[in-house]
């Protein structure tokens, strides 16, 4: 699967993407989630730039984030989730590409 973009907005979009959302879920049965955190990565494969890492306080069993990147849309995104301390390390690609 590949996301595919167009540089100059063709097509129905009528213009290119420029941001992306997701949402970051892991769940967290065993551990005390009040003391446990999360470490949210992204890095961008083509140029292989960290785009955000930063640590969040996980307050439920469930934890939610939605994330908003901008400057966005040609090169594939690597997202990467854990719970600070264990295994294994929740991953996902974002397959972007363009072309017109």
């Amino acid at each position: 699967m590949q996301l595919f973009n167009t540089i100059i907005g063709e097509g129905d979009g009528g213009v290119k993407s420029k941001s992306t959302l997701f949402d970051v879920v892991l769940k967290n049965p065993v551990l005390e989630f009040r003391q446990a955190k999360v470490q949210v990565t992204v890095t961008n494969l083509e140029n292989k730039k960290v785009i955000l890492n930063k640590t969040y306080p996980m307050t439920e069993h469930t934890f939610y984030l939605p994330i908003m990147l901008n400057s966005t849309g040609c090169d594939a995104l690597l997202v990467t989730a854990n719970i600070v301390g264990t295994k294994p390390v929740k991953k996902l690609k974002i397959p972007f590409m363009c072309g017109e």
